[in-house]
């Protein structure tokens, strides 16, 4: 799955108290700090504005050719330890003993606090609360590389110019650039965790914490243009019952030690696209664009780049049945349960007023012939039913942002929803059973649920 960096952020929660590190940033003339944008620390006046400059994060893609195929696996609500994708820092080659990187996660779509609505807003609740479960492995030698010279850092321009499924190249993608640097020494980074205002009281550690403990060499023409690259696996999350559906999101911010100061105290630096941590020191108050947190009515973050590294669904698909045989004969597919991670996972008409309703959603087996005559039993759901309208053997399913179209077959149901339904209140189940399938392609049978008026759930 493609990251979403550059896209503005929206999900926020409170402000990140993270414990001081006993060390103090060391001023030089021939380094300067983490995110600096103009060789001085602090880079400009807190009042001032600031460029972005230098950094990104995304998903580490799946393989070496093809620099796009960043992938978000799916997770359920309810469950802790469940593995997302690996996460990249790109940084230029300019940091100090005790800079540090944070990167905090938040949920999607729209929660509320005390009344106000936010998008995103992490640990209202414990159970609307998401952190990571495991400290990432950042390994010292595999997982630090570089350095790459070049101006656009290690990965080129911004991810999408070269979408292989939009074509481009012959749909075969493009690698990483990856001309070497001569900057030296490589960073030595710390991982933790550590929680946010928000998500302390309930336990949950929504931010990993990098902690630079050398400092770069000087800054010279060969190495003005260095990058490096951090690579964190291990990514886990804990996941409460109620967390929304759809991507968590990993905001970075930067922050620079401040010179001379003991404890360490911090300065913001506009390293991941201007990204400003909760209650940083340059935050402008009640900044207004549109798609920043509020918290009580009050504007508390501004973060135009994150990434995607696991995407939390409301649904979860199982099949009970063996093995098909790949003679392209039909035989039985089995049952496939679809179980409702949230409440009303599958979908009810909003509002309730609008009921009754019917609502089409299409179970689709790419690479399948289906046959026989399926029927699927709904569970949990008061005053909500479902059909098997009908199986369609040319069909095909076209990911979202992509011109390229996956055939197949699909199961067409029909979701019927009653006047008075309590379906949007309750996890229910729907088990579709009496579907015969046939192949000449060996390999795994795989199932997504698409809702054609809105979006893919799982698979």
């Amino acid at each position: 799955m493609r990251n979403s960096s550059g896209r503005r952020a929206r999900m926020m929660g409170g402000a990140l108290f993270v414990a001081a590190i006993a060390v103090s940033s060391i001023a030089t003339t021939a380094s300067a700090d983490l995110g600096d944008s103009d060789g001085i620390n602090p880079p400009v006046p807190p009042a001032t504005p600031k460029p972005d400059e230098g950094g990104y994060i995304r998903v580490q893609p799946t393989g070496v050719s093809d620099k796009e195929d960043q992938r978000a696996p799916a997770i359920v609500p309810g469950l802790n330890a469940q593995a997302g994708g690996n996460l990249q820092v790109q940084i230029p080659d300019n940091f100090e003993s005790g800079d540090r990187i944070l990167i905090s996660v938040f949920p999607d779509a729209s929660q509320t606090v005390a009344g106000t609505p936010g998008n995103g807003v992490n640990c209202v609740d414990l159970d609307r609360s998401v952190g990571y479960s495991a400290v990432p492995v950042l390994d010292p030698v595999s997982g630090v590389t570089g350095p790459f010279d070049t101006n656009t850092g290690a990965w080129g321009l911004a991810d999408g110019t070269d979408d292989p499924k939009t074509n481009i190249n012959a749909g075969l993608g493009i690698p990483d650039p990856a001309t070497a640097g001569t900057a030296a020494p490589k960073p030595i980074v710390a991982v933790s965790l550590a929680s946010s205002s928000q998500c302390a009281p309930n336990g949950f550690k929504d931010v990993v914490v990098l902690t630079f403990s050398n400092q770069s060499g000087p800054v010279t023409p060969a190495t003005v243009n260095d990058h490096w690259v951090l690579t964190l696996t291990g990514i886990q999350y804990n996941v409460g019952k109620a967390v929304p559906a759809g991507p968590l999101h990993n905001v970075p911010f930067s922050q620079q030690g401040v010179d001379g100061t003991d404890p360490l105290s911090y300065q913001d630096t506009p390293l991941f696209g201007g990204n400003d941590a909760p209650g940083g020191n340059d935050l402008v108050a009640g900044a207004i664009l549109p798609e920043n947190q509020l918290v009580g009515g009050v504007a508390n973050i501004d973060a135009t780049m994150w990434t995607n590294s696991a995407v939390v669904s409301p649904i979860v698909i199982s099949a009970v049945g063996t093995p098909l045989v790949a003679d392209n004969t039909f035989q039985p597919l089995g049952t496939v349960t679809i179980t409702e991670a949230t409440a009303d996972g599958v979908g009810f008409s909003e509002p309730a007023a609008a009921l009754p309703s019917s609502l089409t959603h299409l179970l689709f087996f790419p690479g399948l012939v289906l046959g026989g005559t399926p029927t699927v039993a709904v569970t949990g759901n008061a005053g909500q039913t479902a059909t098997i309208t009908g199986v369609d053997n040319n069909a095909f399913y076209k990911p979202a942002g992509s011109l390229v179209a996956v055939p197949g077959s699909m199961v067409e149901m029909r979701v019927n929803t009653a006047v008075g339904s309590t379906a949007n209140l309750t996890a229910g189940t729907f088990v579709i059973s009496g579907v015969l399938a046939r192949t000449l392609t060996a390999g795994v049978v795989s199932a997504i649920l698409y809702d054609p008026a809105n979006s893919t759930y799982n698979s």
